[in-house]
């Protein structure tokens, strides 16, 4: 994970100095089936190195996708510091996503 800068505080009216932060998280944990014609959850966990008070979160790539597979949703859980990828199967068979083959590239402000 790399800070790539500060948000200017005064912009926001904020007491603590901001941090945008970049980082590439890898998954699922697990392999996942995504039935033909259906869909699957695939979630990813954020570091702890993100700062506890993140306040934004998105996503800026996923790289590593099976062909035919497509995102359907994404969900963020600043909270919780996950984010979650609704998978769609175009095919007409079922398709894994292997563990650890997925990459999501994510911005943090906090």
């Amino acid at each position: 994970m790399a800070v790539i800068g500060k948000v200017d505080r005064s912009k926001f009216g904020s007491i603590q100095a901001r941090h945008v932060v970049v980082e590439d998280v890898t998954g699922p944990g697990t392999t996942v089936t995504v039935p033909a014609g259906d869909t699957a959850d695939v979630t990813f966990t954020i570091a702890g190195d993100v700062p506890r008070n993140v306040q934004y979160v998105g996503v800026s790539g996923v790289s590593g996708l099976p062909s035919d597979i497509y995102i359907a949703g994404i969900s963020v859980d600043a909270d919780n510091k996950t984010i979650t990828l609704t998978l769609f199967n175009h095919s007409g068979s079922d398709i894994d996503v292997d563990a650890d083959s997925v990459t999501v590239s994510v911005v943090a402000v906090a």
